[in-house]
């Protein structure tokens, strides 16, 4: 198995990237503050040499031992490297300024925001969107030069905190920021600081889902920072399934978590990743499921692409090489690697079948995931009875002597247990679900389980 680099295949943005601007209200918005940046070229011919593309199959060979198509799970690895040095970006800060926020915990986040002007750059930008009962854009996006930095300084020291907090028509604003620029940097984050729960609790994930749709196009990274005991989590985790979210109770916390926290914000993704697979094969060959995947990775992680591959009897006495090619494609670049597999027909007399536990093992974590996604969208009975008969099919498996496998039957386990707990879907139970989701969701599970 092998990769390789497909050059000059994908359109990098630069600098003078522009958007069309189909109102009088759109190019108001866009004049207001939007400053040129220079986005400088990443030489990323040294960064992409060494993202890695591989594909391994569940078993070692294949044997048809009848008319029937075998499906065998295949996982897709993508291994992205750092870039040689960070990429410019461009930062929108979403600040809750409601009167959740008390004296100490704002003058924490000011101590954040100092820092973060103090990692920045004059090929970053930065913009302050801050909600309470209103939303407000402080500032468009700010070149973090000296000036850039001094304008900044000034806006955060005149933060005051009152009324209630408007969360998801502040993180609207925040993308429509991102989404209506002029010129548009080499990556995109958007952090979030929160105390507090929406006003309209019941609605609040119905509108976060629609506002996020709006901008599903949009290239950026989403952090969450929910600060005290009494932030929507649940609403933190969706908006950070594909990103991140922390949890920080206490004050003295924040300063401690922080710097690794900016530095994940700064870093970004690799966003909007396209796949496409084929097959060399005498053999029909097909691609019958590719599991919901997340559509983006961090630089310097690793992406794991459950798909399904399906392959039926041509005859009783051949035996046959599947070749396998998958290519990903990004902003930056695109990588295609291939591998092979053995295909034996039902007369030949052959050894035991080899095995993959790790490919197993996110066969299994995925198809579990795909079944808590489908919970999220049914009341509690269904979900309950859905999660019932999800673990219970899984703990069938023959690979329940495996340690890896026993780890993830647990995890899912406990977590049936937590929510026939509270006899309810509610706010906790779907948070914990997300929680879920997001620790395993595109990752190695026996990776993750070493942690």
């Amino acid at each position: 198995m092998g990769s390789k680099m497909i050059k000059d295949c994908c359109e990098t943005k630069n600098s003078s990237s522009s958007i069309n601007i189909s109102s009088e209200v759109s190019r108001k918005f866009l004049q207001e503050d939007d400053e040129p940046v220079s986005v400088t070229p990443a030489s990323f011919s040294k960064f992409l040499s060494n993202s890695k593309l591989s594909l391994n199959f569940a078993t070692n060979y294949i044997h048809l031992t009848s008319g029937l198509p075998i499906e065998l799970p295949v996982i897709l690895s993508f291994d992205c490297a750092l870039p040689a040095g960070r990429l410019g970006c461009d930062l929108v800060i979403i600040i809750d300024l409601s009167n959740n926020i008390s004296e100490q915990w704002l003058d924490e986040i000011k101590k954040c925001l100092a820092y973060t002007l103090n990692e920045l750059t004059e090929y970053d930008r930065m913009s302050i969107v801050t909600y309470n009962s209103f939303v407000k854009k402080q500032c468009g996006l700010v070149k973090t030069n000296l000036a850039g930095k001094t304008k900044l300084d000034m806006i955060i020291k005149k933060f005051i905190c009152s009324g209630s907090a408007e969360i998801v028509d502040g993180v609207r604003l925040a993308l429509k920021v991102l989404k209506h620029r002029i010129y548009v940097n080499n990556i995109a984050s958007v952090m979030l600081f929160a105390a507090s729960q929406d006003p309209n609790p019941c609605s609040v994930l119905d509108r976060a889902k629609i506002s996020l749709d709006e901008y599903r196009d949009l290239e950026f990274s989403f952090t969450s920072i929910g600060l005290g005991l009494i932030h929507d989590s649940e609403l933190l985790n969706f908006y950070s399934l594909t990103g991140n979210y922390y949890s920080v109770n206490d004050i003295r916390s924040l300063s401690l978590q922080f710097p690794d926290i900016c530095k994940s914000v700064l870093t970004g993704k690799i966003h909007n990743i396209q796949l496409t697979f084929s097959a060399t094969s005498s053999l029909p060959v097909e691609f019958p499921k590719i599991f919901e995947h997340p559509k983006s990775v961090e630089f310097g992680k690793s992406l794991a692409i459950v798909f399904l591959l399906s392959i039926k009897n041509g005859s009783c006495d051949f035996n046959e090489k599947v070749q396998i090619t998958a290519k990903i494609s990004h902003k930056f670049e695109c990588f295609e690697c291939s591998g092979t597999i053995d295909v034996y027909g039902s007369r030949w007399i052959i050894e035991e079948i080899e095995i993959d536990e790790g490919v197993m093992l996110d066969y299994f974590k995925e198809k579990m995931i795909g079944i808590l996604f489908q919970l999220l969208d049914n009341d509690y009975n269904t979900a309950k009875k859905m999660l019932e008969n999800a673990i219970n099919e899984t703990r069938s498996s023959w690979m329940q002597n495996s340690q890896g496998f026993s780890l993830l039957v647990s995890e899912v386990i406990n977590l049936q247990g937590e929510i026939n707990e509270e006899n309810d879907w509610n706010h906790s139970n779907r948070t914990k679900v997300f929680a879920f989701i997001r620790k395993y969701w595109g990752k190695h599970i026996l990776y993750e389980s070493t942690r």
